[in-house]
């Protein structure tokens, strides 16, 4: 780890890294040479914006978006195809140690010791842990108890992920527990995120250590249920639970802080790697009507016409044969559109997307694609979710499941101002507490959107959901319950040696740390059970057996799309179309109906 520096004796230097990788810090000082008076704002700022950059970023355009199944299609490398890629790699793990934590411990090594910036120095601290505990739910065991020495290379050696997230879930207890909301705050606006307000802090880093907790339940019980019932022993009203206290950290509408994904749509202007909506996320979206496709994707650029069996309408019940297009399709992850495991047996003849373009697949809404778009740290809706996991698995929580539950979602309708189509989205099968719901397969009849009436399935799969845009937080998810219905990669990346893969239990550690700290990293290795590949998996992943799906039955079908906006001509009528009769008319008004059922907005019965 050649580019991490000593904690001690060393600010100097920290500050001059830190301030080289931000460009709107205030000047710190007059005295040019006075450098160990840096500001916490400057200093945390920078730590701020690089975390925005590569987990809301480059990590999440790369990585988390496509192995959370946010993102569809095949974003042009090796790290979108479940593989590997060093210079990718190696620029995430540097930048969040260099960065981001070299940041936040020169704000607690130069102000720990001064009570006129404790509330900063809670701040640091919480965020050091978040930063933290990103690099060990990505990689696996890291430095972290000596990470920053330089004295120790070429042999910094790896921490285990128990003991990192021992040390991650103290960082947090004591930023908890020492910050007060009386106490000093940001200067003069300087905190983007919450403005100063420290009360919000509070929240946010109670939130932040239940939400980990959590996370590592599954690994490490015992220390997982120790912090989650301190945090839950603060009380709800120290959660965000509301969604003014929501985290999120925003680009700028600047070149230098421009989203990365505007990047690539507007600059790059590479179709390979413009994320269009996952076909699994898509699919749960269209089966309940939900309101918020609108806000998560926008419409296909070149609609796709369908030809649908649906109720005459009218009062009658007999089935006709209907032509209309589908607004919003999703894409399935990678190439698998065009391929299937030689054991299905299926004729590729027959893929129903075969023939599919780029602009007939549905992008991301325009509000995750603008160039000044927000990242969601937390949310409410999060928080209510988590509750409910909690409540559902015996802890003692304040109110029932099924009450976080319904919460969770008003929680992300409210967000997007959908508070008026809420009744009717709980109403439904496998959305209302209790019931289960059938739902519909995907392309290659793999999966479905049915929802049981399992408490957890139906808690992780709305949590999912409103998490879009969060794919560290969704990668996540899965690897620690596997109950979420995603179908796999179908052929990724060469390296791997597998036919398909769910998603990567891990990333490879980049090899520049082979190279700079050998004797460290041989610990990581070690530590991992010998083995450093995508396959190797980390001890917070579930041990749950991935499903065998050379074994499922598959077949290509148009389920995924029939009945779009329900069984009947009614249902049409409903949505706005309007019938038209390409038979008829004169040649300028049948190429003004086709073009109304080419853009959506006119039905034909054939």
């Amino acid at each position: 780890m050649k580019n991490l520096i000593k904690k001690t004796g060393l600010t100097l230097l920290i500050v001059i890294i830190v301030l080289s990788c931000t460009s709107d810090f205030e000047e710190i000082n007059k005295n040019p040479n006075q450098f160990t008076t840096a500001s916490p704002e400057a200093l945390l700022t920078g730590a701020f914006r690089t975390s925005l950059n590569e987990v809301g970023g480059e990590m999440n355009l790369w990585m988390f978006a496509s192995y959370a199944r946010y993102a569809g299609g095949l974003q042009g490398n090796e790290l979108h195809q479940f593989g590997v890629a060093e210079v990718l790699t190696r620029g995430y793990w540097q930048n969040l140690y260099v960065d981001v934590i070299t940041a936040c411990d020169a704000v607690i090594n130069i102000y720990e010791d001064n009570p006129d910036f404790n509330n900063r120095v809670q701040v640091a601290k919480a965020w050091k842990a978040y930063t933290y505990h990103v690099i060990f739910t990505t990689w696996g065991p890291a430095p972290l108890s000596n990470a920053i020495d330089i004295n120790q290379l070429p042999d910094i050696i790896f921490d285990s992920e128990e003991k990192g997230y021992t040390q991650i879930l103290s960082m947090l207890k004591e930023a908890s527990d020492n910050m007060s909301a009386e106490g000093d705050s940001f200067v003069n606006g300087q905190d983007v995120i919450y403005g100063g307000d420290m009360n919000k802090w509070m929240k946010f880093i109670n939130t932040m250590r239940l939400k980990i907790a959590l996370r590592i339940s599954t690994g490490f019980p015992s220390l997982a249920q120790q912090h989650i019932n301190e945090a839950l022993a603060k009380g709800e009203d120290m959660l965000i639970l509301d969604n003014s206290d929501n985290a999120i950290l925003s680009f700028e509408n600047d070149p230098v802080n421009w989203n990365s994904f505007y990047n690539q749509e507007v600059i790059v202007q590479n179709d390979n790697h413009i994320p269009k909506v996952n076909h699994n996320f898509m699919l749960f979206l269209t089966t309940y009507g939900d309101p918020r496709i609108e806000v998560f994707a926008a419409e296909s650029k070149k609609k796709v016409l369908i030809t649908d069996m649906l109720q005459e309408g009218g009062g009658s019940t007999d089935t006709i044969s209907v032509q209309y297009a589908v607004p919003y399709l999703g894409e399935p992850l990678g190439t698998n559109a065009n391929r299937a495991l030689p054991n299905w047996g299926l004729n590729e003849n027959d893929n129903p997307l075969r023939d599919y373009e780029f602009d007939n697949y549905s992008g991301w809404g325009e509000r995750f694609m603008a160039a000044d778009a927000d990242y969601t740290l937390i949310s409410a809706a999060e928080t209510y979710f988590i509750l409910a996991e909690l409540n559902a698995t015996g802890y003692n929580t304040v109110e029932s499941a099924q009450s976080y539950y319904n919460k969770g979602i008003e929680a992300s309708f409210s967000r997007y101002n959908l508070q008026n189509e809420l009744s009717g989205y709980l109403s439904q099968d496998g959305i209302a507490w209790g019931t289960s719901s059938q739902g519909k397969r995907n392309y290659n009849g793999i999966i479905t959107s049915g929802i049981s009436d399992d408490p957890l399935e139906k808690i992780l799969t709305q949590r999912w959901i409103a998490m879009f845009f969060q794919g560290h937080d969704g990668y996540c998810l899965q690897k620690r319950t596997r109950k979420l219905a995603w179908s796999p990669f179908i052929e990724p990346a060469d390296r791997i040696g597998v036919d398909y893969l769910d998603f990567p239990e891990r990333m490879v550690y980049p090899e520049s740390e082979l190279i700079a700290n050998p004797v460290g990293y041989a610990s990581g290795v070690e530590l991992l059970g010998g083995t450093d590949t995508v396959l190797t998996k980390l001890e917070m992943n579930s041990d749950a057996a991935p499903t065998d799906w050379d074994s499922v039955p598959a077949e290509f079908n148009n389920e995924y799309i029939s009945g779009y906006y329900g069984p009947s001509v009614d249902d049409l009528l409903a949505a706005g179309l309007v019938e038209v009769d390409l038979s008829t008319g004169t040649f300028a008004e049948r190429l003004i109906k086709r073009q109304m059922l080419n853009d959506g907005k006119a039905f034909e019965k054939l």
